[in-house]
C-alpha cells in the first residue's frame, strides 16, 4: 500500500484528497496545511509520494518546500494548483515533478496521476541502481587491471635485471620475455572479449533511455574510459603512425567504433568543428586526400 502525504492549505482539498486515496486503497500518511510543516512531516512520516499546493501562505511557498524535500529525502512531489500560468508551470518544472494537477480536478485524474508519477519514480530508482552497479563493476576492474599491469612491469623490470647479471642464460630469458609478451596480449583479448559482453549490452540498454543530463555525463565518461581500455587498436595505429597527435589518435579510435562526430566531440569534451577538423587531418596523414576511401572502413583494415 503506497504511502501519500497531503500538503495544501485549503480544508475542504484536503479533505477530499483524503477521502479519495482512502477509499481507493492508498494510505494517507499525514496533512500539512502549510509548507513550513511539510518539510519536517515528510521527515518524519517519509511517504511514497507528496500532493503539493504550490499556492498557501505565499507565492510559490510549494516549489519551495517541494526543492527542500526532493533536496534532502529525494520523495517524488505532485503539484496541485489552480493556475496555469506559463511562468509559474516553469517555475515548477524546476523542480523537476512528477505531475501537475489543476484544480478542480477530476477523480480518475488525481489516481491516474499518482500511478503514473510512482511508475516513473520506481522505473528511474532503478536505472540508478543499475547505473550505481555498473559503475562499481567498472572501478573494481579498473582497479584490477591497473593492478596486472602493475605486475607484469615489475616482473619485467625484475627479468632486465636478471638479464644483465646472468648473461649465460640469455636464451632461456628471452623465451620467457616472449611467452610474458604472449600472456599479456591474450589478458588483453580476454578483457576486450569480456567487457563486449559484460558491459556493453549494459551501456547500450541505458543509451536507449531517457537519462538525466548528469547521466548522460557518466555514461559518456564510462563510454570513454572502456574505449581507452579496450581498445588494442590503439597501440598499433600510434606506433604505425608516429606522426598522429593524442587528440587524433583519440578521435580515430572513435571513428573506428562508429560513432559520428557530434558523439565524439561529447565524449571527448570538444567542439564539432574541432573533431571535423582532426577528422581531415586523419585524412592528410593517412594519405586518404582525395580518396574515396572511407576514414572508418580504413581504420578497421589496421592490424
Amino acid at each position: 500500500m503506497h504511502r501519500i502525504l497531503i500538503v495544501d492549505d485549503e480544508v475542504i482539498i484536503t479533505s477530499q484528497l483524503e477521502a479519495l486515496l482512502t477509499s481507493v486503497g492508498y494510505s494517507v500518511v499525514g496533512v500539512a496545511f502549510s509548507s513550513e510543516e511539510a518539510v519536517p512531516m515528510a521527515r518524519e512520516t517519509k511517504p511514497d509520494l507528496i500532493l503539493m499546493d504550490i499556492f498557501m501562505e505565499e507565492m510559490s511557498s510549494g516549489i519551495n518546500a517541494a526543492q527542500k524535500i526532493k533536496d534532502e529525502l529525494n520523495i517524488p512531489v505532485i503539484f496541485i494548483s489552480g493556475y496555469s500560468e506559463e511562468e509559474l508551470v516553469s517555475k515548477a518544472k524546476q523542480v523537476e515533478p512528477l505531475g501537475y494537477l489543476l484544480k478542480p480536478f477530476q477523480a480518475n485524474q488525481v489516481t491516474t496521476s499518482i500511478e503514473v508519477a510512482l511508475h516513473k519514480f520506481k522505473i528511474d530508482r532503478e536505472f540508478k541502481e543499475a547505473h550505481d552497479s555498473l559503475e562499481k563493476q567498472f572501478l573494481e576492474r579498473n582497479e584490477e587491471l591497473i593492478s596486472a599491469y602493475e605486475t607484469i612491469k615489475e616482473r619485467q623490470q625484475e627479468l632486465e635485471i636478471r638479464t644483465l647479471e646472468l648473461e649465460e642464460t640469455n636464451a632461456v630469458l628471452k623465451i620467457l620475455i616472449e611467452r610474458r609478451e604472449a600472456d599479456k596480449r591474450e589478458l588483453e583479448e580476454k578483457v576486450l572479449a569480456n567487457v563486449k559482453t559484460l558491459v556493453d549490452p549494459y551501456l547500450r540498454k541505458l543509451r536507449e533511455n531517457d537519462l538525466s543530463p548528469t547521466q548522460n555525463i557518466y555514461l559518456q565518461i564510462l563510454e570513454s574510459n572502456l574505449a581507452d581500455i579496450t581498445a588494442p587498436f590503439l597501440r598499433n595505429l600510434a606506433m604505425k603512425y608516429t606522426g598522429l597527435t593524442p587528440k587524433e589518435v583519440q578521435v580515430a579510435v572513435h571513428v573506428k567504433d562508429g560513432k559520428s562526430t557530434k558523439q565524439i566531440a561529447q565524449i571527448i569534451d570538444t567542439t564539432v568543428r574541432a573533431v571535423e577538423f582532426h577528422r581531415h587531418s586523419l585524412r592528410d596523414k593517412l594519405n586518404l586526400r582525395n580518396k574515396k576511401a572511407n576514414l572508418r572502413t580504413f581504420l578497421m583494415a589496421l592490424p
